[in-house]
């Protein structure tokens, strides 16, 4: 007798089950597939969009830097002639003096320096005579001409290691190194030569005449001490400098410096005391003028 297998137990039951669990099988592997695919995309588009994204801040902060740059540099340049300002001194005078102490150092140590290495710093301060006829008679616009005529001067005149600095007004400052003071002096006559001019161009068809009273100190205010004296005391004592050759006739040079005999308290009030402590042999006083300085100030208009 011949018995029948349930439909469930067949040869094609067993097949249809064996094609039923591939299916499912390969709907499965597919559907991970799909998934892993979907996945792989999303990934990737994330990625190019945190890469767009990256590069966007990085373009962003590459221009914020370019800004920070540009405002800093901003901030220590006068806006007329575009030479550096009063707030760029600090930092310039903080570097220079740490480069002038090292110098110092390795002399006193015997170390290994250039023969040409800098002795000392100077600080040469120039105001303009005869700015103020210009302004009064040409307006301010034929001043300010004359301001960009007189930076132009000083950068043909001065070294490429120097720094012009527009101190203010009709006023400038050149910080420079040299090895000697009367280094520093000669500098000072190239600079006033430069300056003594009676046809600087106003525009228009205009001219004007215009030259300098300098003053020069130098840092260290007394040799190889070089922490005697700050160089804002220095630039006081070089602004002192232009009130001499002002006073003795403008057109002209006045450095000083101070002596070994020198104490940091005859530092204090020394437009009051000069004459005294140049008669002491405590300050050097010298000039391109060839009469004999008046060093006791008159009340006349220093700064016309």
């Amino acid at each position: 007798m011949i018995v029948v297998p349930p439909p469930w137990s067949t040869w094609w039951a067993y097949v249809s089950y064996v094609i039923v669990a591939l299916a499912v099988v390969g709907w499965f592997l597919n559907r991970q597939r799909r998934k892993q695919m979907a996945e792989a995309k999303n990934t990737a588009r994330l990625e190019k969009l945190l890469g767009e994204r990256t590069s966007e801040l990085a373009e962003r902060n590459d221009e914020l830097m370019a800004l920070n740059v540009r405002l800093e540099k901003a901030s220590v340049t006068d806006a007329l002639t575009e030479l550096h300002n009063r707030r760029y001194v600090n930092e310039y005078m903080e570097a220079e003096t740490s480069m002038l102490r090292r110098v110092m150092f390795e002399e006193d140590g015997n170390g290994k320096h250039s023969p040409d290495s800098p002795r000392l710093l100077f600080l040469m301060m120039i105001d303009l005579d005869g700015f103020k006829l210009i302004n009064d008679t040409f307006g301010h616009l034929a001043g300010d001409t004359a301001l960009i005529e007189v930076k132009d001067r000083l950068i043909a005149s001065c070294r490429k290691s120097d720094s012009i600095v527009r101190w203010g007004g009709d006023e400038f400052l050149i910080i420079g190194q040299a090895r000697t003071y009367e280094g520093a002096e000669i500098m000072a006559g190239k600079v006033r030569a430069s300056l003594a001019d009676p046809q600087y161009d106003l525009g228009d068809g205009r001219f004007g005449k215009l030259s300098a009273s300098i003053g020069i100190s130098p840092i260290p205010f007394v040799e190889g001490k070089l922490d005697f004296a700050t160089w804002e005391q220095v630039s006081n004592i070089a602004d002192l400098g232009t009130y001499l050759a002002k006073s003795n006739g403008r057109d002209a040079w006045v450095s000083i410096a101070g002596t070994d005999q020198l104490t940091a308290d005859e530092m204090k009030n020394a437009k009051d005391r000069l004459a005294d402590l140049v008669d002491l042999g405590k300050w050097r006083v010298e000039s391109s003028l060839r009469q004999q300085l008046r060093l006791r100030f008159e009340p006349v208009n220093l700064r016309a």
